[in-house]
This record gives C-alpha cells, sequence and structure tokens, in this order.
C-alpha cells in the first residue's frame, strides 16, 4: 500500500496488460505504473523545521549498495485510485491530506544486477504537526480494512487481470510504531507461463514523521536488500529532533 507510497494513479488497463505482457514491460515499469507514477521528483514546499525531517526521511544512493541507478517519480494522492471502494475511504482521506502538508518523495533506486529495473525502492516521507497527527495517519493502515482496501485497490487498477495477493508485513519492531503489507501479484506471461512478483509497502512512524517504503522484486521473495536500506532510512529519521 505511500511510500509508499498504497497505490499512485495510474491505467488499469496499461498496468495489467503490462504485466500479462511480461518481456515488453519491465516488472518496475508495471509495478510503480500502478504504485509511483512516472514523472519529475517533487517535494512539497515545507516549514524549516520540517525540512530536517524530510531530509533524512527521503531514500537516496547512500542507503543502497553503490552502482544502483535512479529515476524520478512523482508525488502525489497515493490512492488516487482507490477512490470509490467503500473500505478505503479512510486510506484515501488520510492521504490526500498528508499529501497536501509537508513531504517529500524519494527518486525509485533500482538494482542493475536485475534486468530492467525490476528490483526497486522508493519512498515517501511525511513530517506532521504533531506525533498524535502521525500516528493518526499510521491508524488507518493499521485498521482491520486496511488489507481488504490494498487488495480491492490494486484489482481494480490492474483491471482484475492480474492476482492480488496481500498479507501483513513481516517487518516487525521499526520505529516507534509501523505497519504495511507484503502483496504478491500473480499473472501468465506471453507464453501462457506463471509469473510473479513482490510488492512490499512498508510505514514507519518516527516521532511526527512517517516514512512510507514501496519495494518490488520479481519472484516471490521480498527484495535481499529491503531491511537494510529500511534500517537505514529509520535510523537517519531516529536522530532528527522532531
Amino acid at each position: 500500500m505511500s511510500g509508499r507510497r498504497v497505490a499512485r494513479a495510474a491505467c488499469a488497463h496499461g498496468a495489467a496488460s503490462g504485466l500479462r505482457g511480461w518481456g515488453a514491460v519491465a516488472l518496475s515499469t508495471v509495478l510503480l505504473g500502478v504504485w509511483i507514477m512516472p514523472a519529475g521528483a517533487s517535494a512539497s514546499s515545507s516549514k524549516p523545521r520540517d525540512q530536517a525531517i524530510l531530509a533524512a526521511g527521503v531514500l537516496s544512493a547512500k542507503d543502497v549498495p553503490a552502482g544502483w541507478i535512479s529515476r524520478p517519480v512523482s508525488s502525489g494522492n497515493q490512492f488516487t485510485g482507490f477512490r470509490g471502494i467503500s473500505v478505503c475511504k479512510q486510506i484515501v482521506a488520510v492521504d490526500a491530506a498528508a499529501t497536501a502538508g509537508s513531504h517529500a518523495v524519494s527518486r525509485a533506486l533500482s538494482d542493475p544486477a536485475v534486468p530492467s529495473r525490476e528490483a526497486t525502492a522508493t519512498d515517501e516521507v511525511y513530517a506532521f504537526k504533531n506525533a498524535n497527527a502521525a500516528a493518526r495517519y499510521l491508524a488507518a493502515f493499521q485498521a482491520p480494512g486496511a488489507q481488504t482496501c490494498l487488495q480491492a485497490g490494486l484489482s481494480q487498477q490492474t483491471g482484475g487481470q492480474v492476482g492480488v495477493a496481500a498479507a501483513p508485513s513481516h517487518v516487525q519492531g521499526v520505529g516507534d510504531d509501523n505497519a504495511g503489507f507484503d502483496t504478491v501479484l500473480s499473472t501468465t506471461d506471453q507464453q501462457g507461463k506463471p509469473f510473479t512478483a513482490i510488492l512490499d509497502f512498508v510505514l514507519v512512524r518516527t516521532g511526527r514523521a512517517v516514512v512510507d517504503l514501496a519495494f518490488t522484486n520479481p519472484g516471490t521473495n521480498p527484495l535481499p536488500q529491503e531491511q537494510a536500506i529500511l534500517a537505514a532510512v529509520v535510523t537517519r529519521l531516529g536522530r532528527v529532533r522532531t
């Protein structure tokens, strides 16, 4: 589901046909097309006291192995494409409010050893007014209906042609609080062979800051560098006086 961003607006038919037409479209293009619309990297205008939080929370080249490549992505309401789904009402609302406030989005960073930028990490960080406001944002993703929202929203955006199975995140015990989901997307390639990809979404609150991280990886295993990347960002945020 921010970083995180769950899905940002995308063409449902394009995302679905991309997965089904594997070989012509890179995994990161498909998944980040659902999650984060490619465009120019952006950051909201922020108050001076928020700038340290945004700078600390944004994923950068120093958080990934040397030689990883990057491309810009755009910020925006992650769940615009989830509007109209009743179980997503709370998530859509908190996402719109958070995106209207102080936030910044990273570039998408990809492992060059994996073909066509198929293994990718990106994030978005929010600086809320106080810790209670940050906790309220995170609570929307901890609510009982959040998992159902994610599955319904991704299914809607891929036209129902891609299998979506979400489970609570395997990441625990980081930051002051956290939430997220491990998502398996399954379909078939042009030859009719099964194709599976992982989309992990992790939200971590540290004080009044929340960072949303999204990781993609082909196959059935999480991105191998996921834990190290997450630790680097959360540790850096923990050093900032909020």
